[in-house]
């Protein structure tokens, strides 16, 4: 049977190698690390993402935590931090004493910062009080079949329907840091719906080594925008030569 498309699950490197993740439709999943391809029905699949989870358990990564609290793609960009994990712990925090990181471009978007805002200064935010525009545009992940819009009125739902159940999905802090490094959307529908002084549950993660994030000031921005200058400076003079 030929397949009459495929979906791209994942697609990214492992070191500088090329690594992909296709379905099929109809046929089969691929696994493609470079040369090699891995061909798998659905079911074969299935049952190695099952054995990929069990693995996970008994390793004991996560230090006793349930993985499946967090979000994937989380898991998947903090991959290279949790061979540091020591602990998880389990606290109640005020959503006012909370913020979160905002990514912004300068100069036409060729130079990214981050800064640190508060809950009620994010895209997600804004969105909920009817300021829809810097959610749209703003890059973030998001599953199949998913945009910025419909991920955040799909869980707003699902909280407004069933209630906040944090076992379905906790707001994750590192170390000291009180900034969130998963749960924006959480945060951002709390706060709209309850205000500022709900309590929220969080995990924090603990680590050997400090993980907080660097937000970027005046100086760390001045020395971005001079390091993108002196580059062009130094690229047009190598084509002048």
């Amino acid at each position: 049977m030929s397949n009459p498309g495929v979906i791209v699950l994942s697609n990214d490197k492992i070191g500088s190698k090329h690594f992909q993740i296709e379905d099929n439709i109809g046929e089969a999943i691929h696994i493609h690390f470079e040369q090699f391809r891995l061909d798998l029905s659905i079911k074969e699949f299935l049952n190695l993402t099952n054995e990929i989870e069990s693995s996970i358990r008994n390793l004991d990564i996560l230090k006793n935590i349930n993985f499946k609290l967090y979000d994937p793609s989380f898991l998947y960009e903090s991959s290279n931090y949790m061979h540091d994990l020591v602990k998880v712990e389990e606290e109640e925090v005020k959503l006012k004493d909370l913020t979160c990181i905002k990514r912004e471009k300068l100069i036409c978007n060729r130079i990214g910062i981050q800064k640190e805002v508060r809950i009620n200064e994010t895209p997600a935010f804004k969105y909920l009080i009817g300021k829809k525009s810097d959610l749209n545009t703003y890059n973030q992940t998001n599953y199949y079949h998913q945009n910025n819009e419909s991920r955040l009125i799909e869980l707003k739902n699902s909280i407004m329907d069933n209630g906040y159940q944090d076992q379905k999905g906790k707001i994750v802090l590192f170390g000291s840091q009180n900034c969130i490094r998963d749960g924006q959307h959480r945060a951002a529908i709390l706060l709209n719906l309850h205000g500022k002084e709900f309590m929220v549950k969080v995990h924090r993660f603990i680590f050997k080594k400090d993980k907080s994030v660097k937000f970027d000031n005046y100086k760390t921005i001045s020395a971005k925008i001079f390091r993108k200058i002196i580059r062009k400076l130094a690229n047009g003079f190598k084509l002048a030569l």
